[in-house]
């Protein structure tokens, strides 16, 4: 195998499995491995949890949570089963620490996106809004529903890129576009969460 082959994970609740570069594959296998590793010892959890979970980025500890439910656990506390992505992997280091590489993030984030796309449409995304942000829906008008053309779109980060972006280019001043951009990000991806407990029965 190589690092372009793609693999299937079973990463995301109510689903056959996903597809995912080995890359990708590799790396959630190790976080899941550190995981598992944080409660193989309960006198240390404590510590080894400080030194992983705070640590990781929004995507990771996402994914994580997915698979927990994917393999019919409710919360964070269960031991998972794993299967290395590759055959015959020495896996006797894995639970060390490896920060995420950009191309591996960004497979997370359209793993992530695809499963955040099957739960809210456009239409609610603009209905949350319209409630909530009534004139910055109205600034950016009918751009907002070009910003999820794609399930990458719906990852945090892009939310809050295509909202600072539209009001930019409307003369918002740069805090003030940051601002609600961070908002309008936060408050969809507050709901996605809610949506994400409900699918995996929280």
């Amino acid at each position: 195998m190589t690092a372009t082959s793609t693999v299937t994970v079973n990463a995301l609740p109510d689903t056959e499995g996903v597809t995912m570069c080995l890359d990708a594959a590799t790396h959630l296998y190790r976080l899941l491995a550190r995981y598992n590793w944080c409660l193989a010892c309960p006198d240390e959890f404590r510590q080894r949890w400080g030194m992983f979970w705070p640590k990781l980025r929004w995507c990771e500890r996402a994914l994580v949570r997915l698979c927990l439910a994917a393999q019919g656990h409710r919360r964070v506390g269960h031991k998972l089963r794993t299967n290395s992505p590759i055959e015959g992997m020495d896996v006797s280091e894995f639970h060390r620490p490896q920060r995420i590489p950009a191309h591996v993030e960004e497979e997370f984030n359209r793993v992530l996106g695809t499963f955040y796309a099957s739960l809210m449409t456009v239409v609610e995304i603009e209905d949350l809004w319209a409630s909530e942000f009534p004139r910055v829906v109205a600034e950016v008008g009918v751009d907002l529903r070009t910003w999820f053309l794609n399930p990458e779109d719906f990852v945090p980060w892009a939310v809050f890129g295509h909202v600072r972006r539209s009001l930019r280019a409307r003369a918002w001043s740069a805090t003030d576009a940051q601002h609600a951009a961070a908002t309008l990000a936060g408050a969809l991806h507050g709901r996605l969460y809610e949506k994400e407990r409900e699918r995996c029965g929280h």
